[in-house]
């Protein structure tokens, strides 16, 4: 049995919940600077979005907003809450401070990202998604309100934990009481055995996608932004087709004045190579074609909009996984989405949903998204790499990706590239104002924020419309 003191115990987990918003949201102990296990650090918005699900008008209240936003070296950094007996919320903060401290009084809010799957009855592995470590078994006790991970005992001066079992006749790793689903359970044992009335729990981290300026959301809610030019590798999965086949996905960036677009996408699956351009011309093995068909997947394609100018093309690659590349050939951009289960050894910009961070082609290094252009430059596309785009365009590896418009102005004006029939020098100018108020139909959260970036930043509000940004 695992041996805690109740001090390490503080920093274990999100102990408990105190208000959760479709299972976002989740407290922290009280005397705690940070976000641990599944549970991420929340940004401004998210702050507001919490704020008014706990109903705290104040913090979204001009005449208050001295009073809650806040620069300390005393209180937790981020979005934190300061909550009464009977878990009544009394206050919510933001501390712009870098550091902060933990504070008795306060608990950090942090976001949850994860998904869940239980295994059937008497089972002893995950067979969708992947085993939790014990950090992220609190986190979704914390979730659901579960009480397991809060409960202590002392013999002969030692504190144990209930929630915490080291027993080979249970499932190995987190897991639930069939009878009781609120008990929640983590076994230390590195083997366990598949038990009656339990159900093992597992973290399916489902979704991943790339589109705008662009922007990137990776498995396990990672997001950051790229403003490059060149060949990467968005995610390269083994055995993910029909027929067990590798799948490639590789997309290319274009620079624009101050920022990029994802210009087109190759995906790859067993003998057949398709190719999708930001005016939604479609290529199968080199050649144009209107629809395409393949052993390794199933193909569909469907016209939105009045005027059909956004093409959906969708991947089914079995088992749920699926691809969607949407060609907005209005705005010229291309924007992607991945869902499903892909494997273990799921790999690129996206990560992978069994072991979600930003993993560097050395697959040993777990990047901060400060590190970024390090980051997505590792996934440049090299020539040991397998060549998935028809036409080769500057640069190519060992020349480095691109970050200066005058670097590919020359390639641009030769391959003739317009935004909207228009020239790239010109653009409509759109306020921070407008912007706001074009990408307020969506949700709080960082792909609302990325809608309000691209809006600026290409001068088109009607950009806004478009689902990427999560409406």
């Amino acid at each position: 049995m695992a041996i805690l003191t109740p001090q390490a115990l503080l920093l274990s987990v999100c102990l408990y919940a105190t208000s959760v918003v479709g299972k976002r949201y989740a407290a922290m102990e009280k005397n705690t600077n940070e976000c641990i296990g599944a549970c991420k650090a929340v940004n401004y918005i998210q702050c507001q979005e919490y704020a008014a699900s706990v109903s705290f008008d104040k913090f979204n209240d001009e005449t208050y907003y001295e009073d809650y936003l806040v620069t300390s070296p005393s209180t937790p950094k981020g979005c934190y809450t300061e909550i009464s007996n009977g878990n009544i919320v009394v206050g919510v903060y933001f501390n712009d401070d870098d550091t902060g401290a933990s504070d008795p009084d306060f608990s950090p809010i942090c976001a949850r990202v994860d998904e869940y799957s239980f295994m059937a009855d008497n089972t002893n592995e995950c067979t969708s998604g992947s085993t939790m470590s014990y950090n992220a078994c609190g986190s979704y006790a914390a979730v659901i309100g579960s009480g397991t991970f809060k409960g202590y005992y002392k013999e002969d001066g030692t504190y144990y934990q209930y929630a915490r079992k080291d027993d080979p006749d249970l499932p190995k790793g987190c897991y639930r009481d069939i009878d009781e689903p609120d008990e929640i359970y983590f076994n230390d044992h590195n083997k366990g055995s598949a038990a009656a009335g339990y159900e093992p729990i597992c973290v399916r981290i489902s979704s991943a996608s790339c589109g705008g300026d662009p922007h990137f959301s990776g498995f396990g809610g990672y997001f950051f932004s790229w403003q490059g030019h060149c060949d990467v590798i968005l995610s390269s999965s083994p055995k993910a087709g029909l027929n067990k086949e590798d799948v490639m996905v590789h997309v290319r960036t274009t620079r624009r004045r101050k920022w990029s677009i994802i210009e087109a996408v190759a995906v790859s699956a067993g003998d057949d190579v398709v190719e999708i351009d930001n005016n939604g011309k479609l290529l199968l093995n080199g050649s144009k074609v209107k629809t395409v068909t393949s052993k390794s997947f199933t193909f569909s394609k469907e016209f939105l909009g009045s005027g059909k100018l956004i093409i959906i093309y969708l991947f089914n690659f079995g088992d749920g996984k699926l691809l969607e590349v949407k060609a907005n050939t209005r705005s010229n951009m291309v924007f992607t989405n991945m869902s499903g289960d892909f494997p273990k050894g799921s790999v690129g910009l996206l990560g992978s949903p069994v072991e979600p961070g930003l993993f560097a082609r050395n697959g040993t290094t777990n990047m901060h998204v400060d590190d970024v252009d390090e980051f997505v430059e590792s996934w440049q596309v090299r020539d040991t790499d397998t060549q998935l785009f028809q036409n080769t365009r500057t640069p190519q590896y060992p020349n480095k990706c691109v970050y200066d418009t005058d670097e590919v102005r020359d390639y641009l004006e030769e391959v003739n590239v317009y935004l909207r029939g228009r020239r790239l020098d010109e653009q409509d100018i759109v306020t921070l104002e407008q912007a706001v108020s074009a990408c307020a139909k969506h949700k709080f959260g960082p792909l609302r924020t990325f809608c309000e970036e691209d809006v600026m930043a290409t001068g088109d509000l009607e950009l806004a419309d478009d689902a990427f940004y999560g409406s």
